[in-house]
């Protein structure tokens, strides 16, 4: 079985669904994570996660979007930037891959 997991927040980044993406692994299921640059809770970008890696056995593919900064304005672009990059290059990246399952995590 193949899973996708489209969120805006993982590894890195410390949020529940990172539990959830590793339990399926361990059962045996392909998983794949599209997800944004990590940036929660500093609100700026870490380094060296602005490309495509690994979480474990665990796919992760990263689409590009507007850091959170200080004020509601760029907090609203910043959840906008990562529907319109997931939408657009994530379609892209995942134009190859067939899933099964599509799980959406979006906390905010």
């Amino acid at each position: 079985m193949n899973v996708l997991i489209v969120t805006q927040y993982f590894w890195p980044e410390n949020f529940r669904i990172n539990d959830l993406a590793l339990g399926l692994m361990e059962k045996g299921i392909n998983v794949t994570v599209l997800t944004a640059y990590p940036g929660y809770p500093n609100k700026k970008m870490y380094k060296n996660y602005a490309i495509d890696n690994y979480f474990n056995k665990i796919e992760v593919l990263r689409v590009p979007i507007v850091s959170r900064g200080n004020n509601k304005v760029l907090l609203f672009l910043n959840y906008c930037s990562f529907i319109f990059s997931g939408i657009f290059l994530g379609l892209i990246k995942l134009s190859n891959k067939n899933f099964d399952i599509v799980f959406v995590f979006q906390p905010s």
